[in-house]
């Protein structure tokens, strides 16, 4: 009985956000190029609920890619799968076709939107340099970028 007193307490404490508050730590000065090619850490979050797009698989899709001993160790919220390098080097041409460095430093919060909005994607590179960008209430991140990750990371289903 202790413990469902506790947990009640502590659902109940005020966080000090209300639903609808912003938080917007944008970075307006984060680089929009990236001169390396070599990815080394990759994990994104997406929604394609709203996808104005027909032909796109309707989902909230988490991917995850790590450069670790020679190997890619990629993975999704179920499964994680060993693949050769090669797929770090599509995952880049993914990253260039679409430009995604332009949205580096975007980093939007609205208190209380679910998960089936927004987009968040984080890129390491072996020089340093990173990409990181989230907002919860809109998905940047281009369709066709979209589809290609769904693709590319299709051998975990």
């Amino acid at each position: 009985m202790k413990l469902i007193k506790t947990l009640i307490k502590k659902e109940n404490e005020p966080t000090g956000e209300l639903d609808g508050a912003v938080k917007n730590k944008t970075d307006s000065n984060a680089p929009k190029v990236i001169l390396s090619a070599s990815v080394t850490a990759f994990e994104c979050r997406f929604s394609t609920l709203y996808a104005e797009a027909e032909d796109i698989e309707k989902g909230i899709f988490t991917f995850k890619a790590v450069l670790k001993d020679g190997s890619a160790f990629i993975s999704n919220r179920k499964k994680t799968v060993k693949a050769d390098v090669d797929f770090m080097t599509r995952l880049q041409e993914i990253i260039a076709k679409y430009n995604l460095a332009t949205y580096n430093g975007t980093n939007y919060f609205v208190s209380g939107i679910s998960d089936e909005y927004g987009a968040k994607i984080s890129v390491l590179y072996d020089s340093g340099e990173e990409i990181y960008a989230a907002d919860n209430q809109d998905c940047f991140l281009p369709v066709g970028a979209m589809s290609e990750l769904i693709e590319l990371f299709s051998v975990l289903n």
